[in-house]
Protein backbone atom coordinates (compact mmCIF):
# COMPACT_ATOMS: atom_id res chain seq x y z
CA UNK A 1 0.00 0.00 0.00
CA UNK A 2 2.85 2.48 0.82
CA UNK A 3 4.28 1.63 -2.66
CA UNK A 4 1.53 2.68 -4.32
CA UNK A 5 1.06 5.86 -2.56
CA UNK A 6 4.57 6.75 -3.57
CA UNK A 7 3.64 5.85 -7.10
CA UNK A 8 1.10 8.28 -7.08
CA UNK A 9 2.54 10.59 -5.63
CA UNK A 10 5.28 10.55 -7.92
CA UNK A 11 2.89 10.51 -10.80
CA UNK A 12 0.85 13.63 -9.50
CA UNK A 13 4.16 15.50 -9.10
CA UNK A 14 5.86 14.70 -12.48
CA UNK A 15 2.27 15.47 -14.02
CA UNK A 16 2.66 19.03 -11.94
CA UNK A 17 5.59 20.10 -12.61
CA UNK A 18 4.81 19.15 -16.71
CA UNK A 19 1.50 21.43 -16.80
CA UNK A 20 2.18 24.18 -14.22
CA UNK A 21 4.74 25.45 -17.33
CA UNK A 22 1.72 25.99 -19.60
CA UNK A 23 0.40 28.71 -17.91
CA UNK A 24 -3.17 29.80 -19.49
CA UNK A 25 -6.39 29.45 -18.00
CA UNK A 26 -5.73 26.11 -16.10
CA UNK A 27 -3.26 25.26 -14.44
CA UNK A 28 -1.95 21.84 -11.97
CA UNK A 29 0.55 22.17 -10.08
CA UNK A 30 1.77 19.53 -7.45
CA UNK A 31 0.73 19.96 -3.55
CA UNK A 32 2.95 18.83 -1.05
CA UNK A 33 2.04 19.63 2.69
CA UNK A 34 2.49 18.48 6.61
CA UNK A 35 -0.73 17.88 8.38
CA UNK A 36 -0.69 18.08 12.05
CA UNK A 37 -4.20 16.20 13.35
CA UNK A 38 -5.18 15.53 16.89
CA UNK A 39 -8.23 14.36 18.37
CA UNK A 40 -9.95 16.56 21.51
CA UNK A 41 -11.81 14.89 24.50
CA UNK A 42 -12.85 15.91 28.02
CA UNK A 43 -12.13 12.60 28.99
CA UNK A 44 -9.17 11.56 27.47
CA UNK A 45 -5.83 13.29 26.18
CA UNK A 46 -4.15 12.89 23.09
CA UNK A 47 -1.21 13.73 20.50
CA UNK A 48 -0.66 15.25 17.83
CA UNK A 49 -0.24 12.42 14.54
CA UNK A 50 2.18 14.33 12.04
CA UNK A 51 2.51 13.51 8.49
CA UNK A 52 2.87 14.34 4.57
CA UNK A 53 -0.15 15.00 2.38
CA UNK A 54 0.63 14.98 -1.83
CA UNK A 55 -1.84 15.65 -4.48
CA UNK A 56 -2.32 17.48 -7.11
CA UNK A 57 -4.25 21.20 -7.10
CA UNK A 58 -5.47 22.64 -10.49
CA UNK A 59 -6.72 26.46 -10.50
CA UNK A 60 -9.79 27.25 -13.74
CA UNK A 61 -9.35 31.11 -13.76
CA UNK A 62 -12.33 33.34 -13.62
CA UNK A 63 -10.18 36.51 -14.24
CA UNK A 64 -6.57 37.71 -12.93
CA UNK A 65 -7.82 38.24 -9.34
CA UNK A 66 -10.35 34.85 -9.07
CA UNK A 67 -10.05 31.25 -9.77
CA UNK A 68 -11.81 28.31 -8.80
CA UNK A 69 -9.24 25.44 -7.13
CA UNK A 70 -9.73 21.73 -6.91
CA UNK A 71 -8.19 18.39 -7.26
CA UNK A 72 -7.69 15.98 -5.25
CA UNK A 73 -5.17 15.26 -2.22
CA UNK A 74 -3.50 12.38 0.10
CA UNK A 75 -4.48 13.45 3.64
CA UNK A 76 -3.02 11.19 6.28
CA UNK A 77 -5.02 11.84 10.12
CA UNK A 78 -5.69 10.10 13.19
CA UNK A 79 -3.66 11.19 17.05
CA UNK A 80 -1.86 9.05 19.52
CA UNK A 81 -3.57 8.41 22.99
CA UNK A 82 -2.44 7.79 26.35
CA UNK A 83 -2.09 4.12 25.92
CA UNK A 84 0.99 3.88 23.09
CA UNK A 85 -2.38 3.58 20.24
CA UNK A 86 -1.57 5.46 17.17
CA UNK A 87 -4.38 5.82 14.78
CA UNK A 88 -3.26 6.24 11.08
CA UNK A 89 -6.49 7.61 9.44
CA UNK A 90 -6.22 8.10 5.74
CA UNK A 91 -8.40 10.33 3.54
CA UNK A 92 -8.78 11.63 -0.20
CA UNK A 93 -9.63 15.12 -0.16
CA UNK A 94 -11.65 16.95 -2.56
CA UNK A 95 -11.29 20.46 -2.01
CA UNK A 96 -13.80 23.18 -4.03
CA UNK A 97 -12.29 26.68 -2.74
CA UNK A 98 -12.67 30.06 -4.48
CA UNK A 99 -8.86 31.28 -4.81
CA UNK A 100 -8.44 35.31 -4.57
CA UNK A 101 -4.63 36.50 -6.40
CA UNK A 102 -3.63 39.53 -5.03
CA UNK A 103 -0.20 41.54 -5.27
CA UNK A 104 1.12 43.78 -8.00
CA UNK A 105 2.31 40.73 -10.36
CA UNK A 106 -0.71 38.54 -8.53
CA UNK A 107 1.58 36.40 -7.05
CA UNK A 108 0.01 35.87 -3.70
CA UNK A 109 -3.67 34.23 -3.12
CA UNK A 110 -6.23 33.41 -0.60
CA UNK A 111 -8.40 30.48 -1.19
CA UNK A 112 -11.14 29.40 1.16
CA UNK A 113 -14.02 26.77 0.86
CA UNK A 114 -15.48 23.77 1.10
CA UNK A 115 -13.06 19.73 1.14
CA UNK A 116 -14.80 16.79 1.46
CA UNK A 117 -12.75 13.74 2.21
CA UNK A 118 -13.15 10.11 1.53
CA UNK A 119 -12.09 7.48 3.98
CA UNK A 120 -9.33 4.96 2.43
CA UNK A 121 -8.05 3.40 5.10
CA UNK A 122 -8.16 3.52 8.85
CA UNK A 123 -6.29 1.34 11.20
CA UNK A 124 -4.61 1.95 15.06
CA UNK A 125 -0.94 0.49 16.04
CA UNK A 126 0.66 0.03 19.31
CA UNK A 127 3.96 1.15 18.71
CA UNK A 128 4.70 -0.03 15.39
CA UNK A 129 3.59 -3.88 16.82
CA UNK A 130 0.04 -4.48 15.89
CA UNK A 131 -2.37 -3.61 13.17
CA UNK A 132 -6.12 -2.99 14.04
CA UNK A 133 -8.42 -2.68 11.23
CA UNK A 134 -10.74 0.06 12.67
CA UNK A 135 -12.38 1.05 9.73
CA UNK A 136 -15.91 0.35 11.32
CA UNK A 137 -15.57 2.96 13.97
CA UNK A 138 -14.43 5.82 12.03
CA UNK A 139 -16.40 7.81 9.63
CA UNK A 140 -16.23 7.52 6.15
CA UNK A 141 -16.42 10.75 5.29
CA UNK A 142 -14.87 13.99 6.53
CA UNK A 143 -16.58 17.56 6.01
CA UNK A 144 -15.12 20.49 6.65
CA UNK A 145 -13.77 24.13 5.29
CA UNK A 146 -10.57 25.48 3.97
CA UNK A 147 -8.43 28.91 4.37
Amino acid sequence: MKNFFLSIAFCVFFFGVARAQSGGDITVAPQLGLNITNYFSADYSYGARVAPSVGVIGDYFFSDRWSLRSGLIYDPMGAKDDFDYTDKLSYITLPVNANWHFGSKRNWYLNFGPSLSFLVGAKSELDGEADVDIKDFVSSIDVGLAL
